[in-house]
């Protein structure tokens, strides 16, 4: 996952919020496929965004990139960024001990975050970035922006 780090303000996180559903269909409905983006889808997401107040789908990108980023490293049971490897960590030893999975539930949830470790992602660098996803979480988590 590669994209350029940038300082968050809230019109970003409103934006991306304004915005995710109908890019979300858009990008489920193209011709194109859901990955992939010829010109006219492009022309599409750009106008969503722009009718939104961003510059264009790849400001919106980028935005979405560097929310997932906080995302990636917030453990949202203890309230606080830790980062990527340590809540990892957190998730493994909490599946260890949850009651509530059988055996084989406990080894396939295990097996999956430890998969996640594959995946590395820089820290955050803007550190205000992630206050102002922890005060949009409960919005962010609600809409369709992650996929």
């Amino acid at each position: 996952m590669e994209f350029e780090q940038m300082p968050l303000a809230e019109k970003h996180i409103l934006a991306l919020l304004a915005s995710a559903d109908e890019i979300d269909q858009v990008r489920e409905n193209s011709e194109d496929g859901f990955y992939n983006t010829g010109p006219e889808t492009t022309a599409k997401l750009d106008a969503i965004a722009r009718k939104n107040g961003l510059a264009g789908y790849g400001e919106y990108k980028a935005i979405r990139a560097n929310v997932i980023l906080v995302f990636s490293g917030y453990d949202w049971v203890i309230g606080r960024y830790v980062g990527r490897e340590k809540l990892i960590r957190n998730r493994v030893a909490r599946a260890r001990v949850d009651r509530s999975l059988s055996a084989e539930q406990k080894k396939d949830e295990i097996e999956s975050l430890n998969a996640q470790r594959v995946c590395t992602l820089p820290e955050v660098k803007y550190t205000a970035n992630i206050e102002i996803v922890r005060k949009y979480y409960a919005r962010l988590d609600a809409s369709s922006f992650q996929k």
